[in-house]
């Protein structure tokens, strides 16, 4: 095994060349960590999506307006990490669904505000337990201290991230 930084490069023998080296991709955090969330997502969309026809970006828009109360979308794509223009996708879907509200804020004429409705916050507490589930099967086994160290690790990687996306901004 040969390394790069911190990340293992191993030495292929069914390779053409059997000097050259590829990143071992199955041994990378990164890629773990995308291959977790990539599950996640299937299985919400397995679980979730179909019957209660709500996008996973739909439900990270409500789960963000739940938990905040009165939010902007543009508040709402930090939150989440998805770009401005996925955001007001979602929170014009869930207007037209009436499980959003938007409203002129009367201190500043341009930004709007996001307000779950009724119909929102039924939707919110229907797919809480699924949530909460989908959490227990992932870290329910994992003692304080290692959730810990998760949400370090985790932090650590959004600190450095964030500053340097595009998240929050619309892209082309």
């Amino acid at each position: 095994i040969l390394t790069l930084s911190r990340f293992p490069l191993r030495v292929n023998p069914t390779m053409p060349h059997a000097n050259e080296t590829a990143f071992d991709i199955e041994g990378s955090p990164a890629f773990k960590l995308v291959k977790l969330a990539n599950l996640v997502t299937q299985e919400f969309e397995r679980e979730i999506s179909a019957r209660l026809d709500v996008s996973l970006v739909e439900w990270r828009v409500v789960a963000a307006v739940y938990r905040r109360g009165e939010v902007t979308a543009a508040e709402v794509a930090k939150v989440t990490g998805h770009n401005v223009m996925v955001v007001s996708r979602a929170v014009n879907r869930l207007v037209n669904e009436a499980r959003l509200s938007r409203i002129r804020d009367d201190s500043d004429s341009r930004r709007l505000i996001l307000r779950l409705t009724d119909k929102g916050r039924e939707l919110f507490e229907s797919i809480l337990p699924m949530a909460l589930r989908v959490e227990e099967s992932l870290f329910g086994s994992a003692i304080p201290q290692e959730i810990i160290v998760i949400n370090r690790f985790l932090e650590r990687g959004l600190n450095a991230l964030v500053p340097r996306s595009s998240f929050s901004r619309a892209q082309p």
